[in-house]
């Protein structure tokens, strides 16, 4: 099963003998480990063992000892790869015969799924998949299920992208966004992009359509006061970076639907206040399509560059701005 899964499993099913939560998401891993516990925490008892602690005896005496005052006894390893490698077989039998008042949890970077351990777990259903997102789509389907499972809430396709764009895909970064967000929106069932603009700090901070208006009418001098002074307040560039490329992803959308149904079509999906409207106008007179798709090219590389270059990130945006206002610089 997965992460999203976990939750409904631990408020209607019996506890399983024995959890494994693998994978190269350290962030899912640790959510799982922490909602165990929770579940734990209400009719049982829970023991850690440390790396130094980890001999099979003591493992399997605390899961086959009746635990005091509690339903059953959680003994929880984490790192467990070399616990699991030389206890495989002793693993193997205890599945066959297990305590009834035991429940052991092993996080592990290493799962081959085709061995026995692994597919007697599997078939029990104590296998927790815990993997990053591969892809950008992948990312979406993350903060969807997210915001379904832990919240209860929808999101929208722009939200979850604009929201992805903030927090440059981290995935704990994103887990404590929606949950502001949560709190933002109180009973509405779903979170909007001016959900996401109104709450999250960095987008509000930024002002990213702002920007767009500056680097529209090719006001470079004042582009690069906005973003000086944002990065002297701490923005960091690759934050700055993802809000401008998901600021002119719109933008383009909107100009393609400009080029084929006209611009007040474009504006009345794409802008709904006002102030908006009229910047919008502006910027689609001044951008043609194939600016756009160069900006937004730019903005790729610059991405890029801000995750795995050694230049300064004050060199990164300055180079960025000045590239992108060059079409249309006065």
């Amino acid at each position: 099963m997965y992460l999203s899964q976990l939750s409904q499993h631990l408020q209607k099913d019996r506890l399983k003998p024995l959890y494994v939560a693998f994978g190269n998401n350290a962030f899912e891993i640790q959510e799982a480990v922490a909602a165990l516990k929770e579940r734990a925490a209400r009719d049982g008892d829970v023991q850690e063992f440390s790396k130094d602690q980890r001999k099979l005896a003591d493992v399997m005496d605390a899961l086959q000892g009746a635990p005091m005052f509690a339903a059953f006894q959680m003994v929880i390893l984490q790192g467990a790869d070399k616990f699991v490698s030389d206890g495989r077989k002793a693993l193997e039998a205890y599945l066959e015969h297990p305590s009834p008042t035991g429940v052991l949890v092993l996080t592990v970077e290493k799962w081959t799924k085709t061995t026995v351990l692994a597919k007697k777990v599997e078939k029990l259903g104590g296998d927790i998949a815990c993997w990053n997102p591969r892809s950008a789509a992948d990312v979406l389907s993350w903060i969807a299920r997210r915001a379904k499972s832990a919240h209860g809430k929808k999101i929208s396709t722009a939200a979850a992208q604009l929201l992805a764009d903030l927090c440059q895909d981290d995935l704990a970064a994103l887990a404590a966004e929606l949950a502001k967000l949560d709190l933002y929106v109180a009973a509405a069932p779903e979170i909007t992009e001016e959900d996401v603009a109104a709450a999250v700090m960095s987008y509000r901070a930024f002002k990213p359509f702002d920007l767009a208006d500056k680097l529209a009418a090719g006001d470079l001098p004042g582009a690069l006061a906005v973003v000086e002074g944002l990065m002297d307040e701490g923005l960091p560039a690759v934050v700055l970076v993802g809000t401008l490329r998901s600021q002119f992803r719109k933008l383009l959308d909107a100009r393609f639907l400009a080029d084929t149904a006209g611009v007040p079509a474009a504006v009345s999906k794409f802008a709904h206040f006002p102030a908006q409207q009229d910047g919008l106008r502006r910027q689609l007179q001044r951008f043609t399509s194939a600016d756009l798709v160069k900006a937004h090219r730019r903005l790729l590389e610059a991405d890029l560059e801000s995750k795995t270059s050694r230049y300064p990130e004050r060199l990164i945006v300055e180079r960025l701005l000045t590239a992108m206002a060059g079409g249309t610089a006065r």
